[in-house]
């Protein structure tokens, strides 16, 4: 939009590589994404910080900052990781001592065994929120008898259309 005593700037291009990853971007309908799903350090940040929240694993402690400086530590590299941190790892990070840091651990570890529909909200799969996962825990309630729907078997879980069967799906498949 033209402005009076101001000089328009150069064209906005859009991006072709993920600016925190540098993987090529990928167009899916009218997102544009990077498929680097878990070794995008910008997705694992977001993805630590939904996988710890309450309808997650329910890990308090594990919030933007703990997520960005457990990934740029590089002591997450993939969210099983944090299943394997000990107290020295995480009294590595900044503002963590020995006693909030064993806090963290024990959170952590405490958050071992949970529900099948607040894992799958956890795994973030798309299209997917409480409700959801909720109702797909019930359908199928386990994680195999799930990975081994078919379309039309995620279709017919109730408040599961097309769409979301469709995401899932992939979702699921993806290696």
């Amino acid at each position: 939009v033209p402005e009076p005593g101001k000089r328009r700037g150069p064209r906005f291009r859009w991006p072709t590589r993920c600016p925190a990853c540098g993987t090529k971007l990928v167009e899916r309908g009218p997102l544009t994404i990077c498929p680097n799903r878990f070794s995008c350090p910008a997705q694992l940040k977001r993805a630590l910080v939904h996988i710890a929240s309450e309808h997650g694993f329910d890990i308090p402690g594990i919030g933007e900052e703990t997520a960005s400086a457990l990934v740029e530590s590089e002591l997450v590299r993939q969210p099983a990781d944090l299943f394997k941190l000990g107290v020295e790892d995480v009294m590595k990070l900044p503002r963590f001592a020995r006693r909030s840091a064993e806090k963290l651990v024990k959170a952590i570890q405490s958050a071992r065994r949970i529900p099948l529909d607040r894992f799958l909200y956890a795994l973030g799969l798309p299209e997917t929120g409480v409700v959801t996962a909720r109702a797909l825990a019930r359908h199928f309630r386990q994680l195999d008898a799930l990975r081994r729907a078919s379309l039309e078997e995620l279709m017919a879980v109730d408040g599961v259309g097309e769409v979301a069967a469709r995401a899932i799906y992939e979702a699921l498949r993806e290696p």
